[in-house]
């Protein structure tokens, strides 16, 4: 897989075991199916990398308060139930009163009921 000119040497079997998503990208009768090769344009190399190290054997990183929105954004995007999880318990520590409105609208774009209450929380102070 190719990530923003960046190289990850993946094994197809467990990506599709893992998500919905790999699974179809390498079963059904797709280019990346066909070619073994596959490039990401919507997700940052570092982010990725996480979602590997997640997907292999379970690792989430130690600086996940720092990267839980992406990180959140890519399992999503993959449908890894599990790592959205992880990170929908992570976000709300990161709320400021500085990112309390922008938390707000991208919680209301993942239907992130708990996320938006904590941010509006913050908003009407």
């Amino acid at each position: 897989i190719i990530v923003q000119q960046q190289n990850f040497q993946v094994h197809r079997n467990i990506l599709a075991a893992a998500s919905p998503v790999f699974d179809k990208m390498f079963s059904v009768d797709m280019i990346e199916s066909k070619s073994g090769r596959c490039e990401i344009k919507h997700i940052k190399p570092q982010i990725f990398q996480h979602l590997m190290d997640f997907i292999y054997v379970g690792k989430v990183p130690a600086d996940i308060s720092d990267v839980a929105k992406e990180l959140f954004e890519a399992a999503h995007y993959y449908e890894i139930e599990k790592l959205k999880e992880i990170c929908k318990q992570e976000l709300p520590t990161n709320l400021t009163i500085e990112n309390a409105m922008e938390t707000y609208s991208w919680a209301w774009d993942y239907d992130l009921e708990e996320l938006k209450v904590a941010a509006w929380t913050i908003i009407k102070k």
